[in-house]
């Protein structure tokens, strides 16, 4: 006999992680982990760290050249990282 009200263990999963609030977090790090196809590897390989708290992407890079290139590309970065998740993650960008 099958139950009326069963779920997907998949589904069971993400309602889960909403109910526990990580479903944010673990959105963002799977965007952070796209990095190199986002920026490209050159770049990639300059930076050292990367994160987002409150909606800002914080980039730290090991290279003034890279730094410079980062900025001129932040709206378009912001725009891609938002585009990967599906929603709106970040809404401004530091590079350090």
């Amino acid at each position: 006999m099958r139950r009326k009200h069963t779920q997907t263990l998949g589904q069971a999963i993400k309602l889960y992680l909403k109910a526990m609030g990580l479903e944010k977090k673990i959105n963002e790090i799977s965007v952070i982990k796209q990095w190199e196809d986002i920026i490209g590897t050159a770049v990639a390989n300059k930076t050292e760290k990367i994160f987002i708290n409150d909606k800002t992407l914080f980039v730290k890079v090991n290279s003034s050249i890279v730094k410079q290139e980062l900025l001129m590309l932040q709206t378009g970065i912001i725009i891609r990282f938002n585009d990967l998740a599906k929603k709106e993650i970040v809404t401004k960008m530091v590079v350090y």
